[in-house]
């Protein structure tokens, strides 16, 4: 578990990027990629985050985000399970913040929950760097580390979150659910080809089709919070099973040359069944990750019955 633990540094900088200067070398801990590691330790990175701001150098700062926090699933997940380790490590301490996330409504309904509120938030504008005497962070960390999802405090996460706002959870789509990815308004990738047939047979079932990025996140975890069996194929609507109660079920429709998915180990994590239901590739020139699959509905159908009797 040594990839997770807290590391303290004295007198660094913090990039608009939440990447951390150290004596003038970049961290490595803080980029989330090798060739990000080697990019930045060119003078065009300095130059992007030139103008620096200075902190209180009386108070002690945590960092919790990286480059890909701005992804709903990486800050759900990993920053917000790096927040609650770092403020047990230093409670009094005060959050470290890119400016631009103050605009996103699910960190800035997130962190509220977790009690980070204006006075105890300092913010990097963009273009600039951060200069604190203390911080403490946690190395950057990725799907492929080892202990990854041993890490991650789903169930932490989610009742924190789900009991801050239990009394505004209102929305309610009934316990049938379908996460599409199909929303004429988006342009997604791996979506159903044969959505339509889809969406009628489950319909007939009693689910209702919604399309999670045309809800506020209060209105994402109401839904989750209400539903119990969803079926969705792979994509990030699905981070919002870790708001479904335990014992609910989710099916989640992927491409059959795939391995195990991400949202399979958080359900094993989270008390939640997961079944998966293979589908046919859908070959559209993009990468194996993004091709759109086909679903064998009948096959589905029968799953279905079998569990909702």
């Amino acid at each position: 578990m040594s990839n997770f633990s807290v590391k303290k540094l004295k007198n660094v900088s913090v990039t608009n990027n939440a990447v951390i200067i150290n004596k003038g070398r970049i961290v490595k801990d803080s980029c989330v990629r090798e060739e990000c590691h080697k990019k930045y330790r060119g003078l065009k990175f300095r130059l992007k985050y030139f103008f620096p701001i200075f902190s209180n150098n009386k108070k002690s700062y945590i960092l919790t985000t990286d480059e890909w926090s701005k992804n709903y699933c990486h800050f759900l997940w990993e920053a917000l399970s790096k927040l609650i380790d770092l403020k047990k490590s230093a409670p009094d301490a005060t959050l470290v913040l890119q400016k631009s996330y103050l605009k996103i409504d699910f960190m800035v309904k997130a962190l509220e929950a977790f009690g980070c509120k204006a006075e105890n938030v300092k913010v990097i504008p963009k273009r600039s760097h951060l200069r604190v005497k203390n911080l403490s962070f946690i190395p950057c960390i990725n799907i492929a580390t080892a202990g990854y999802y041993d890490y991650l405090k789903f169930s932490e996460i989610s009742q924190t979150l789900v009991s801050y706002y239990q009394e505004k959870l209102k929305t309610n789509y009934g316990e049938r659910i379908y996460i599409s990815r199909s929303d004429p308004k988006k342009n997604t990738a791996r979506k159903i080809a044969n959505e339509d047939e889809l969406v009628k047979m489950l319909a007939k079932q009693g689910f209702k089709t919604v399309y999670m990025e045309n809800f506020s996140f209060l209105e994402q975890i109401s839904i989750m919070n209400f539903a119990r069996y969803i079926v969705a194929p792979h994509g990030a609507g699905i981070t919002n099973v870790m708001f479904a109660k335990k014992d609910s079920f989710l099916f989640e429709l992927v491409n059959k040359r795939w391995e195990k998915t991400c949202f399979a180990e958080m359900c094993e994590r989270m008390a939640i069944n997961y079944l998966r239901f293979d589908c046919e590739e859908i070959d559209n020139g993009e990468n194996m990750e993004l091709r759109d699959i086909k679903i064998k509905t009948s096959q589905l159908e029968e799953k279905l019955t079998k569990i909702l009797r």
